[in-house]
């Protein structure tokens, strides 16, 4: 289990310093980055907080079943669904809480296995038909990387149109001026440019009077985002 102390060390400040600002006491006068790096850091190493570990033992999570949207010979071939999983393990194990992996196949699997958690944590896209599958068997769902059409769920995601708008921002602060796009369509979409972070990259060419279609390229998605197709 990581310390305050091995945070400390690693940032280069208190062990009270840290407690404090993990505590979020605002009385503390420490430098903005500075509390920023303690922050990171014990997110980075895992570290949770005693009043965390209390609260999911007192909410009884001690089980949480991972349902994965691909077969982990597919999950295995893309790098940011096995980052995810792994991260959300790695948290879960930090707060002693056991999980059990589900992964996609052609039939639903066995309510069986969502029986002994807590709750769900889904992770990626779903159908209408998984949807309402773990609507009738899980007791708690948060989904990851996924929002549902409804508000029935709790969800986290990434802001892709804020992260490519920022990645470009920051390609020609260092002085590229002629940047292409390489991508996948959305499926079952004609239009080839409907892909969010298409659209995003798009937005801000035109913006930036630096749009250029014949660098514009996207393909549908043959094996999805994986290191042979760039991604």
């Amino acid at each position: 289990m990581v310390t305050l102390k091995e945070i400390a060390k690693a940032v280069g400040v208190s062990t009270a310093t840290v407690s404090r600002v993990l505590n979020f006491d605002q009385s503390l006068s420490v430098a903005p980055h500075k509390r920023q790096a303690i922050i990171e850091t014990a997110e980075a190493m895992n570290y949770a907080t005693p009043r965390a570990r209390n609260r999911a033992s007192q909410q009884g999570l001690s089980k949480v079943a991972l349902v994965h949207f691909l077969r982990p010979e597919q999950e295995l071939a893309d790098p940011y669904y096995v980052g995810l999983r792994l991260g959300i393990e790695s948290r879960c194990q930090a707060l002693k809480i056991e999980t059990v992996k589900v992964y996609h196949t052609d039939a639903m699997p066995d309510a069986s296995l969502l029986q002994s958690a807590s709750g769900v944590i889904a992770i990626g896209s779903q159908t209408a038909d998984e949807l309402a599958w773990l609507k009738r068997h899980a007791r708690q769902v948060v989904f990851a990387d996924f929002n549902p059409p409804t508000d029935d769920y709790d969800s986290v995601a990434s802001d892709l149109v804020v992260a490519m708008r920022k990645l470009l921002f920051a390609l020609k602060e260092r002085g590229y001026t002629r940047i292409g796009f390489a991508g996948w369509m959305d499926e079952g979409q004609r239009d080839p440019h409907t892909e969010i972070r298409c659209r995003a990259y798009i937005e801000w060419t035109r913006e930036n009077a630096e749009f250029d279609p014949s660098i514009c390229v996207t393909a549908h998605p043959v094996n999805r985002n994986t290191e042979q197709t760039g991604y």
